[in-house]
């Protein structure tokens, strides 16, 4: 997964479920894959939830996209 991917999921998220390349709401389906997809990347179950309490991750309640895209990026278990 690459960062502007990470990107596009919290952008969805932050977005009230629409893709903003496609303009399209996404399924529910596509929603619980892209939620398993940040938590298979951070390394842990839940990870996701930072998108929706990131002042459970030391993070603003406010953070941006960026702010939390960082949070995941920096804090991922790749490889």
């Amino acid at each position: 997964m690459t960062r502007d991917e990470v990107f596009r999921i919290v952008n969805i998220f932050k977005n009230d479920g629409v893709d903003s390349v496609t303009g399209k709401r996404i399924s529910e389906r596509a929603v619980w894959e892209l939620l398993e997809s940040i938590d298979k990347l951070m390394g842990y179950d839940e990870a996701s939830e930072v998108i929706f309490a990131p002042e459970d991750f030391g993070l603003n309640k406010e953070a941006t996209v960026e702010e939390i895209v960082n949070y995941i990026w920096d804090n991922a278990k790749i490889g």
